[in-house]
């Protein structure tokens, strides 16, 4: 753990600045860059990281990112797509330490040029939907990090869909509704548990 910040987000957050580095130098950045490991990104000397699909079932996979120190980090895994088949979110769901007043952890990524003003919306099947904060853009997307108390969680446990909803820059009065799916949701989060 980095100075507050959980194992598996810290790695995120690394692996984020890292992709930033090796994007085309923009304001006040230079071309030099530091390949030096950095520190608590969850690499060896050696830098070797091997991300791979642990199990999956139905619409959620279970994604690692394992080092050679033999130090493991998983999350719950989907991919969200527009009515046109296009990738354009991708949802995580970690575990939490139990006892907190959070159960899990969610990162959403969603495309540059989302609106960050009206943050992304989540609504468990006909229950109320949420209103969640962007937390950061980079070149991969813009970054919304949120908790799920535990009976925030349990909807998506019981529930069978769900959808996201976010804006574009480009058409601020149009929502774009992303359908998630919950099938498979129960029996990854149980096995991610087991983990």
């Amino acid at each position: 753990m980095i100075r507050g910040i959980p194992a598996f987000l810290a790695v995120l957050v690394i692996c984020a600045f890292g992709q930033l580095l090796q994007g085309e130098p923009g304001f006040a950045q230079t071309t030099d860059i530091d390949e030096t490991p950095l520190v608590g990104s969850g690499r060896d000397d050696s830098g070797d990281v091997r991300e791979y699909v642990h199990a999956s079932q139905d619409d959620w996979e279970i994604r690692c990112i394992e080092a050679e120190s033999e130090e493991r980090l998983c999350a719950l895994s989907q991919m969200l797509f527009d009515d046109a088949g296009n990738r354009v979110a991708e949802v995580n769901v970690r575990a939490l330490r139990p006892g907190g007043a959070a159960a899990a952890g969610v990162t959403i990524i969603t495309p540059l040029g989302t609106l960050l003003t009206e943050g992304v919306g989540i609504k468990v099947d006909d229950g109320a939907p949420e209103r969640y904060a962007f937390t950061w853009c980079e070149r991969i997307g813009c970054v919304a990090r949120f908790g799920l108390s535990p009976s925030a969680l349990q909807l998506y446990v019981q529930g069978l869909a769900a959808q996201v909803t976010i804006y574009s820059v480009l058409d601020t009065g149009a929502p774009v509704v992303l359908g998630m799916s919950l099938k498979g949701f129960t029996a990854m989060w149980t096995e991610l548990l087991a983990i």
